[in-house]
């Protein structure tokens, strides 16, 4: 008598779709704890509170090293001390929230201070650098960025000094 042998040679089409399943749910959990976009957009937040800390540092060094004298925007001009913000750069800024002009600080900080004008990580543009600065009647300085994240921890992005 001939046995006829009761092997399986493979998966069923069911045990196939539930192990595809299964790594589905599981790398889906993993790209919901990952969040790529969200990530990005901390890192792209921590880039600006180093260019604001860099662009204050400048600030700090150029009025220590000048014997207390005020930031110049541009060749001439110092900062005006109306509590109003200007935008860093050499254009008007896109944010709508500022109706102010440019304040140009190349001429004052660049090469002894700064390599170049930091930028926002969003922007590539040398007119709008994504920055802007001011000065309120007791001379404290504020320099605060645009672009923050929804994801910054804080209602603004803005350091403050004197």
């Amino acid at each position: 008598m001939i046995k006829i042998a009761d092997q399986k040679n493979g998966y069923t089409l069911v045990e196939l779709l539930i192990t595809v399943m299964v790594l589905v749910i599981i790398l889906s959990a993993v790209a919901v704890i990952i969040n790529p976009l969200k990530r990005k957009a901390q890192v792209e937040d921590y880039r600006r509170e180093n260019n604001i800390n860099a662009i204050m540092v400048a600030v700090k060094s150029y009025i220590f090293e000048s014997y207390g004298q005020m930031i110049k925007c541009g060749d001439t001009e110092e900062l005006p001390r109306d509590n109003e913000w200007y935008c860093i750069g050499t254009g008007l800024c896109m944010d709508t929230s500022i109706t102010a002009t440019e304040c140009d600080l190349n001429p004052t900080l660049v090469t002894d201070y700064l390599e170049e004008l930091p930028k926002d990580p969003t922007k590539n543009s040398d007119t709008d650098t994504g920055y802007a600065i001011k000065r309120d009647l007791s001379n404290k300085i504020s320099i605060k960025a645009f672009n923050k994240s929804k994801y910054y921890p804080k209602d603004e992005l803005i350091l403050e000094s004197f």
